[in-house]
């Protein structure tokens, strides 16, 4: 059977701002760090086009011009949110690589190729958990918007990188079936929000059944049928 899924931990704290090079800049991060935390259950339970700015305002505690100052636009805004989600910290306040998360690296560092993979997938699901919703609302918004287009690509890209990243830490423990390519593609969409929404949001599975059976997935494809443990 798969190792027990424990219960989700922050993807990455809001500790990173403290290194700003002075107190208006820490204090500029901290103010987009409250405003994305506000818009962002505001934007899951209404949606974007349901989403005004003045009630984000009023959540984070904020005067409306201070909002647009830091997010000019409702879209610029759902990027902060999905990032203070996420990481805690809007991504032009330091917001740190996914592959260098600190499970991130302690599971490239597991010896055990089996237990690597679902401590990779026990992370991905934390990051599913915090941002799956909005990373969802995001793609819909591109369409038709370079700017968020481009966010978009950013973030599957990131995302990539961390697969990657495990991929290549497997060496000759990857299964000859496939390659690190194909592994990645497997990876993306496996541990991807497109199968947590229909999963776990649409089909109405736990956490604890959405992580079994990614990775019962990732264990068949990458090590191939002899790093099944099922």
């Amino acid at each position: 059977m798969s190792p027990q899924v424990a219960a989700p931990h922050p993807a990455a704290g809001p500790a990173v701002i403290d290194h700003l090079p002075d107190g208006r800049s820490r204090r500029a991060a901290a103010t987009r760090r409250a405003i994305g935390r506000s818009a962002g259950p505001l934007f899951r339970q209404l949606g974007v086009d349901g989403t005004a700015i003045t009630a984000v305002a009023a959540a984070a505690g904020v005067g409306v011009q201070t909002v647009y100052y830091h997010y000019p636009t409702k879209a610029a805004l759902l990027v902060g949110a999905l990032d203070a989600a996420v990481h805690g910290v809007d991504r032009r306040d330091a917001r740190p690589r996914l592959l260098d998360l600190a499970w991130a690296v302690g599971a490239r560092a597991e010896p055990d190729p089996q237990r690597r993979l679902f401590l990779h997938v026990r992370g991905c699901a934390d990051l599913l958990t915090a941002g799956a919703e909005l990373t969802q609302l995001l793609r819909a918004q591109a369409a038709g918007d370079p700017d968020l287009t481009a966010v978009v690509a950013e973030e599957d890209a990131a995302h990539r990188a961390l697969h990657r990243a495990l991929i290549d830490s497997l060496g000759r423990e990857l299964s000859h079936l496939t390659t690190p390519d194909q592994a990645a593609d497997v990876l993306s969409l496996v541990l991807g929000p497109e199968s947590w929404q229909s999963l776990v949001a649409r089909a109405g599975w736990s956490r604890l059944a959405w992580a079994r059976w990614a990775h019962r997935m990732v264990l068949a494809e990458l090590l191939g049928p002899a790093g099944s443990t099922d």
